[in-house]
């Protein structure tokens, strides 16, 4: 196990941290306890480090773990008074492919005892795939332009980050990109629903609209990308556009696929 005497001594800290400040306290409690012991124990750490992403030199998103021991050990602190989710795993997921690994630690205090899971971070080998060609010999004019643009914008975020991001990191890089290249964009569009022909309210649509032209829609660490196929499709069809990209950011398969409203 990679660096167990460490993470063991940081158990050991977190235990007494839980049994001294007790259960039912908030989440800055326990971090500043955490932190106080780290000093005493003269464990080289730093607290709330800014971890960048950046794209073209500037910064597209920040992110900030909850502490790093001696440059090695993510810890992440939660105090939950129920099970740890997939989203609170993935943020620490983040931390460490933003660092390249190695380990990392989330720790639930919130309970009646400590929960704690060591986390081992191996970068994967990385995948793009493309599906460009229902737009082939069919997109033409400043539909093209922006279509083609938005298709460098995906392929620089990949050749910088790759993929395997959470949602929120992964949607500022694509926000970031798009106005790089000056691409006008509304998020979460509202379309009316229907049903029997009556119309029986309106909804926002998780997709954003390029240029007026191109829908974009996304998931992370999905599977694979059917799920945003067949929405995508839908909705084309419930705005009226022509084009659409659907796309799977997922744990290291990053998976593109250009659509075009059927006929």
């Amino acid at each position: 196990m990679i660096h167990k005497d460490k993470t063991g001594l940081l158990i050991g800290g977190l235990f007494e941290v839980h049994n001294e400040v007790r259960q039912g306290r908030d989440e800055p409690d326990y971090h500043e306890a955490f932190k106080a012991w780290l000093e005493e124990m003269r464990i080289p750490f730093i607290s709330k480090p800014l971890h960048e992403l950046r794209l073209h030199g500037q910064v597209a998103h920040r992110m900030y773990p909850d502490f790093v021991a001696w440059d090695l050990i993510v810890i992440e602190l939660k105090a939950k008074a129920r099970a740890l989710r997939t989203g609170e795993f993935a943020q620490l997921f983040n931390y460490l492919k933003c660092r390249r690994g190695p380990v990392g630690m989330i720790v639930n205090l919130g309970l009646e005892r400590v929960v704690h899971e060591r986390v081992v971070f191996d970068v994967p080998e990385y995948e793009k795939q493309e599906d460009w060609s229902e737009w082939s010999g069919a997109i033409a004019g400043e539909d093209r332009k922006a279509g083609e643009q938005i298709r460098q914008a995906l392929n620089y975020i990949y050749e910088q980050h790759q993929t395997g991001y959470s949602h929120e990191p992964t949607e500022n890089l694509i926000k970031f990109e798009l106005q790089y290249r000056r691409l006008d964009y509304v998020k979460s569009p509202v379309a009316e629903t229907f049903f029997r022909g009556s119309k029986i309210g309106e909804s926002s649509l998780d997709c954003m609209v390029i240029d007026n032209s191109i829908l974009l829609v996304f998931t992370t660490l999905f599977d694979d990308n059917l799920f945003n196929v067949s929405r995508a499709r839908n909705y084309i069809d419930l705005l009226g556009l022509e084009w659409a990209v659907a796309i799977n950011f997922g744990k290291k398969v990053l998976d593109i696929k250009a659509l075009r409203r059927s006929k």
